[in-house]
């Protein structure tokens, strides 16, 4: 006849593979679960979320922005940068390939916490919403062997726009001589960038800003 066997060798049956690899499985057999954690659009930070049943020994992750709007700037924090990982990233049209392993052989043992921390530049003037997804997944063992991956409920997630801050870079609500100080400290690299930092909207951040701040405080009209 023309009945085919399923996946476990039952002519006609009904069963399928599961993402894990597991016949007749419900997904829960995966090495590795990845998720999207919070998103901060006025930060432009998005937490890489990762529940592993082994260990991990090095991450590679293709995520695309729609419209092509996000610069990944940098990965830091996790489990990746507690075992410390190396890191490695480029940005392409529409999408960011980045990765995670360790030179001297470290691994991310079993457990259930925030992976990285990746940090992007809005590069839209328009300050529109922006889609995150998950495109490529690929996590390694120990041995060099690729791990079973489960991307989570949502494989695209949205980040919203950032907030119009207006020079104020503590985000205190208030323009005065700390935002000055704090915007030094960034122009010095004495301080993490801020999403606020950049005053005259021109993707850099230098004196041009300072000046315009120090124009925004002492004229707010």
């Amino acid at each position: 006849g023309s009945a085919v066997e399923d996946c476990a060798g039952v002519c006609g049956g009904d069963a399928d593979m599961d993402d894990c690899g597991e016949c007749g499985g419900d997904n829960s057999g995966c090495d590795v679960t990845l998720s999207f954690g919070e998103i901060d659009g006025n930060a432009g930070t998005v937490e890489i979320y990762m529940q592993n049943n082994v260990d991990v020994a090095g991450f590679q992750i293709s995520i695309t922005d729609e419209p092509d709007d996000l610069e990944l700037f940098t990965l830091y924090g996790g489990s990746s940068e507690e075992y410390g990982f190396t890191y490695s990233f480029q940005n392409f049209t529409g999408e960011v390939i980045f990765l995670g392993f360790s030179f001297s052989g470290a691994i991310i043992p079993p457990g259930e916490e925030i992976l990285v921390v990746l940090e992007f530049i809005n590069m839209n003037a328009d300050n529109q919403a922006v889609e995150l997804c998950f495109s490529e997944v690929i996590l390694a063992g120990p041995a060099g062997n690729e791990l079973s991956v489960l991307v989570g409920e949502e494989d695209c997630v949205t980040m919203s726009p950032y907030e119009e801050c207006s020079g104020d870079i503590n985000e205190d609500g208030v323009l005065n001589v700390i935002d000055i100080v704090v915007l030094v400290n960034i122009i010095l690299g004495a301080s993490d960038l801020s999403p606020c930092a950049d005053i005259n909207e021109d993707g850099t951040v230098n004196v041009l800003d300072l000046v315009a701040l120090v124009n925004y405080i002492l004229y707010p009209d």
